[in-house]
C-alpha cells in the first residue's frame, strides 16, 4: 500500500513510474557492488597481513658460494698449543670451496707432550638485536680426538678454552675419541631464539621437529653465534682431526607469539626427567618430556596456572602463576632406588682432583697450583670445604708431581701421582716419596688414578691410552711393587672405591656409568667385565669414595660432591 501510494503521487506530479523503478534497482545494485568490493579489499588486506606480517622474512643469508669468507659478516680465529719443546704439528684451515665453509683443525704428533689446535668463526652480530628470530644452519662434519660445536658466546673476542671444552651455551656438539672417527651427517639445524624467555629451542634436525632441546641464555648479555672445531693428540696416539663443513646459514624473523619453555629436572641431581607431563587448569596435556626434560608449550589466557605431574614424584618447584617465559621445574623422587643421588655439595672454584675418607672425615684433594696440592676436610653439616684451616694438609710435590689420589691404608695415609706413577707417604703431612710404580717388565706405569685400600692391597685405576692399558691394579705396600693387573674393556674407566660391607669395588667411567665389581670374582676370573656384580646405575662421577654407609661421587663437570644411595 505504501509503494502504491508513492507511485500515485509520482503520477499526480507528472513523473514516470517505470523510470523511478529503474533508478531504485540501480541504487540497490550499486550497494551490492560496494559491499562486494569492500569484502574483496578486506580479504586482500588479510591475505597481505598473513603473508607479510606472519610469514618469516630473511634477515641474513650466506650460502658460502663466494671465493672467500665474507668478512663483513664473519670473523675468524685460531689457537694452537704445543709444549715448550715445540713437539707436534698443529694445523688449521678456514676456507670456502664448493659452496661450503670449511673449518679444519688438525694435530699431528712427533714425540713428547700433547699438541692442540682450535679454529672458529663468529658471526659479527649480536643476535639479541634480531630476536625473536629463527636460525637454520645446514652442516656436516667428522671428528677424531676433538670436537665440533655450535655455541652462543657473550664475548666473541675471547678464544675458546683449552682442551675440548666449549665456551658458552652449547647448541650442538659432536665429540670424537682417539680410536674412532665420528661422523655428523648432513643435517639442517634450527635454532629459535626467544626474546621473552631469553632461551633457545634447538632442533638438531628440521626433519624431526618433535625432538628438541631448550638452552638457557639468561646469563648472557650478548648472543654471539660461534662455529668451532678442535683437535688434539699426544704421544702414542694417532693424529687428531676435526673437519666441519657448513653449507648455508640463514636467519629469519620469527613472527607470532612465543611459547613458554623450560626444563623438568630431578632434585638434587639436576638430571632431566623424562615422561613428565605439563597440563593446563582443565587437565589437558600440553606437553610430555623426552629424555632431556625439555618442554615448549603455547599458553592461552586460560592456561594459568600450569601444572607438572609425574607418578611417584613430588613437585618441589612448580611453574609460576602467571606463567613465566622460562622455568625450571624441580621434582623429588618419593621412592629413590639404589644409585639415586640424595645430596649434592658444591665446592665452588676449587680444583678438586679426588675425594676419600680418613677415619670418618671425608677429605678433598685440591690442586692449589702447578706444584702444590692440599687435603681438606669436607664439613657435611655446613656443606663447606675446610672451614678450619688448621685441618689442611699442605702437600708440595714439585712440577709434574701433583697427586691424583689418596687412601687411608691402616695407620698410614698413602698418595699416588698420575705422571709418572709413584707412591707417597702423606701421614706426616709432608709427602715422602716411597717408590715409583713400575710394570713387571720394569717400564713405568704412567696413569694411575682413583686409589682405594681393601685392607690388603692399594688398588687404583689404570687408564693408559698411549699403551692401550685399561683396568684395575693392585699394589703391594709391603713389597712396594705392583702385585697384579686386571684388564678391562672399559676405555673410559675412571673412579674406584672399596665397599667393605659387600666385599666389592665400585667403579665409575666418564661415560656416565657406575658398576659393582666383586673382589672374589676378580681374583678368580681375572678381568673386570667377568667380575661385575652388585648392580649398575647411571652417574657422571670421575672419582669415587666409600664411607659412612654411602657411596660418594666427584662430579667435576658440575663442581660438586654427591652422596649416593646404594641400599633400599
Amino acid at each position: 500500500a505504501q509503494a502504491m501510494l508513492e507511485e500515485l503521487q509520482l503520477l499526480q506530479q507528472g513523473k514516470s513510474v517505470s523510470r523511478a523503478r529503474t533508478h531504485r534497482k540501480r541504487l540497490r545494485m550499486a550497494a551490492v557492488v560496494s559491499a562486494v568490493t569492500a569484502f574483496c579489499v578486506l580479504i586482500a588486506g588479510l591475505f597481505w597481513f598473513v603473508n607479510y606480517q606472519t610469514k618469516p622474512r630473511i634477515l641474513f643469508q650466506d650460502d658460502f658460494s663466494g671465493a672467500q669468507l665474507d668478512t663483513n659478516w664473519w670473523t675468524r680465529g685460531h689457537m694452537e698449543y704445543r709444549h715448550e719443546d715445540r713437539f707436534g704439528k698443529p694445523r688449521f684451515q678456514v676456507d670456502q670451496a664448493g659452496g661450503e665453509l670449511v673449518l679444519q683443525a688438525k694435530a699431528e704428533h712427533e714425540d713428547g707432550w700433547s699438541v692442540q689446535q682450535r679454529v672458529w668463526v663468529d658471526l659479527k652480530r649480536d643476535l639479541r638485536e634480531w630476536s625473536p628470530c629463527r636460525i637454520e644452519i645446514e652442516m656436516a662434519g667428522k671428528v677424531a680426538e676433538g670436537c665440533l660445536a655450535v655455541t652462543v658466546v657473550e664475548d666473541t673476542d675471547a678464544p675458546p678454552p683449552p682442551d675440548n671444552e666449549v665456551h658458552g651455551a652449547v647448541l650442538a656438539r659432536l665429540d670424537g675419541i682417539y680410536d674412532q672417527t665420528n661422523a655428523w651427517p648432513v643435517v639442517r639445524m634450527r635454532i629459535d631464539l626467544l626474546a621473552n624467555a631469553q632461551a633457545a629451542i634447538v632442533y638438531r634436525d628440521t626433519n624431526r621437529l618433535d625432538e628438541f632441546d631448550v638452552v638457557d641464555l639468561r646469563e648472557f648479555g650478548r648472543w654471539g653465534l660461534r662455529l668451532f672445531a678442535f683437535a688434539r693428540t699426544s704421544r702414542g696416539l694417532p693424529s687428531g682431526e676435526a673437519d666441519f663443513r657448513i653449507k648455508e646459514a640463514v636467519i629469519f624473523t620469527r613472527p607470532g607469539a612465543e611459547p613458554v619453555v623450560g626444563r623438568i629436572v630431578e632434585t638434587p641431581s639436576e638430571v632431566p626427567v623424562a615422561d613428565a607431563v605439563v597440563k593446563n587448569p582443565r587437565g589437558r596435556t600440553l606437553a610430555k618430556t623426552r629424555e632431556n626434560g625439555a618442554f615448549a608449550v603455547r599458553v592461552g589466557k586460560r592456561d594459568s596456572p600450569l601444572a607438572v605431574e609425574k607418578p611417584n614424584y613430588f613437585v618441589e618447584a612448580p611453574l609460576a602463576n602467571p606463567v613465566e617465559p622460562f622455568s625450571t621445574v624441580r621434582l623429588r623422587n618419593l621412592n629413590p632406588g639404589p644409585g639415586a643421588m640424595i645430596e649434592a655439595i658444591p665446592y665452588g672454584n676449587l680444583f678438586v682432583a679426588n675425594i676419600g675418607f680418613r677415619g670418618d672425615a671425608l677429605m678433598v684433594l685440591v690442586h692449589d697450583s702447578d706444584t702444590n696440592c692440599s687435603l681438606r676436610p669436607l664439613d657435611l653439616i655446613t656443606r663447606t670445604v675446610a672451614p678450619d684451616l688448621a685441618n689442611f694438609l699442605e702437600l708440595e710435590t714439585g712440577k709434574d708431581g701433583l697427586l691424583s689420589g689418596f687412601a687411608e691404608c691402616g695407620d698410614r695415609l698413602i698418595g699416588i701421582k698420575h705422571w709418572q706413577g709413584a707412591v707417597f707417604d702423606l701421614t706426616s703431612g709432608s709427602p715422602q716419596w716411597l717408590t715409583a710404580i713400575t710394570n713387571h717388565d720394569g717400564s713405568p706405569l704412567s696413569y694411575p688414578q682413583g686409589c682405594t685400600f681393601d685392607g690388603e692391597y692399594l688398588w687404583f685405576v689404570e687408564n693408559d691410552v698411549t699403551n692401550q692399558r685399561f683396568g684395575l691394579c693392585a699394589f703391594d705396600l709391603g713389597r712396594m711393587s705392583l702385585w697384579r693387573r686386571f684388564t678391562s674393556l672399559d676405555r673410559s674407566i675412571s673412579g674406584l672405591a672399596w665397599d667393605s660391607g659387600r666385599k666389592q669395588f665400585w667403579v665409575s667411567n666418564t661415560k656416565g656409568r657406575v658398576y659393582g665389581v666383586s673382589r672374589q670374582n676378580l681374583l678368580r676370573l681375572g678381568t673386570v667385565e667377568m667380575a661385575q656384580e652388585g648392580g649398575s646405575f647411571a652417574g657422571s662421577y670421575t672419582r669415587l669414595a666409600w664411607g659412612l654407609g654411602y657411596l660418594w661421587g666427584l662430579d667435576q663437570q658440575n663442581r660438586r660432591i654427591c652422596k649416593i644411595k646404594i641400599t633400599d
